[in-house]
């Protein structure tokens, strides 16, 4: 891959791992505030409760977008960014525009997303 190109994607990676910080931040901030406003209504309790459940959700996986975007950084550093983990061939530059943080290739990835389907669907019969 090109070095303009790589210093493209870096920088949008930064980009990207600088938003997902500073909505981390702005979420910690708003839950803190929360905390000392308690209702004493249940139903309200129970609302704010889910309320709180799914930005501990949305922050776990902004929290895995971070850690992604820091590894593909890291692959950046060391010279081995765009190259698929499992099968060791260049991941194409129409993917790493559109997913920079991808860590393989189309073909591996959707191997491994349709082994990933044919476990779950054998769990789903077993239960």
């Amino acid at each position: 891959m090109k070095r303009e190109k790589k210093t493209d994607l870096k920088s949008l990676l930064v980009s990207n791992l600088h938003k997902l910080q500073l909505s981390a931040r702005k979420k910690f901030r708003e839950l803190k505030e929360g905390d000392s406003q308690l209702p004493t209504d249940p139903l309200d309790r129970s609302s704010l409760e889910t309320n709180q459940n799914m930005t501990f959700m949305i922050h776990d996986r902004e929290r895995l977008a971070m850690r992604e975007i820091e590894n593909a950084l890291s692959k950046i550093e060391q010279g081995v960014f765009g190259i698929c983990e499992i099968c060791g061939c260049e991941i194409g530059k129409k993917r790493l525009r559109v997913s920079p943080a991808s860590r393989l290739c189309v073909e591996c990835q959707g191997r491994m997303e349709r082994t990933e389907g044919k476990r779950r669907l054998a769990q789903a019969y077993a239960t």
